[in-house]
């Protein structure tokens, strides 16, 4: 197994680690379990939840979108750390993770990568 193949699973499995997450957070806030600000829970949910995704499906592709994506999580949940709570930096650190191994795989892709 190649370097860039391992790269390319790391993503694919905290992309879809944060997808589900995310899609939890998404039903939980719907069903009523948070208090507050329930629509823009159901928004940075859906929001982060799709980006996750997305980094995912375009990972194979050889595509930059999957790093700007990544850069776009990275800040996203830099800014719930610093601005809703501090928990979050967890995510960060999942974050710095998922956005080195998208910029791994995007810089060294795989003989079986899909042309964007």
């Amino acid at each position: 197994m190649t370097k860039s193949r391992i790269t390319s699973l790391i993503v694919h499995a905290l992309a879809w680690i944060g997808t589900i997450f995310w899609g939890s957070v998404l039903i939980a806030s719907v069903l009523g379990n948070f208090s507050g600000h329930v629509v823009l829970v159901v928004i940075v949910a859906f929001a982060l939840g799709s980006a996750h995704a997305l980094i995912s499906i375009t990972t194979n592709r050889g595509s930059s979108i999957n790093v700007w994506l990544a850069v776009f999580v990275l800040v996203s949940d830099s800014l719930l750390g610093l601005f809703v709570d501090p928990k979050a930096f967890v995510l960060v650190g999942l974050a710095v993770v998922l956005f080195a191994a998208a910029l791994l795989s995007y810089l060294e892709p795989d003989s079986d990568t899909i042309p964007a």
